[in-house]
């Protein structure tokens, strides 16, 4: 891909869902290898979603833990203790921690609290089309 398009890798993430590992391991695993050679950033996505979870972070050397809005949303007190611990370990093996569903200051707090890196969520913004990001985020020169 990267040959293709002349693009450098480092400049690429591929987000990978604990699904698709289970659907294709050995594949999977081997591609994977292949895009960290060429320095691309992997990020496991829907962590906490799935049956497998912990053993994918054993398996998949990822950069990024996208950790699922289900865990930020409960009010489970052994659930929170579950989202904190999984911030810590992440950190511990030197990944960068993506909390998704965030939409509210109280959630936002919870996070800056915990030292998430990332909130996404529609507190930040609702999606949109990349031109109507550039013409509210960037200013054009001519």
């Amino acid at each position: 891909l990267c040959d293709i398009y002349k693009i450098d890798g480092r400049y690429i993430e591929f987000e990978i869902t604990e699904g698709i590992l289970i659907k294709s391991y050995e594949d999977t695993l081997r591609s994977l290898y292949e895009l960290k050679k060429l320095g691309s950033t992997i990020a496991l996505d829907d962590f906490g979603t799935g049956y497998a979870s912990l053993n994918m972070l054993s398996v998949v050397s990822g950069d990024i833990l996208k950790i699922d809005k289900s865990l930020l949303e409960s009010d489970n007190r052994r659930t929170r203790v579950i989202f904190e611990k999984v911030i810590e370990m992440a950190h511990s093996m030197d990944m960068k921690v993506v909390c998704e569903g965030v939409e509210t200051q109280e959630q936002r707090k919870l996070l800056c609290m915990l030292n998430c890196d990332i909130g996404q969520g529609f507190l930040a913004g609702k999606a949109m089309k990349a031109e109507d990001y550039g013409k509210r985020y960037i200013k054009r020169r001519l």
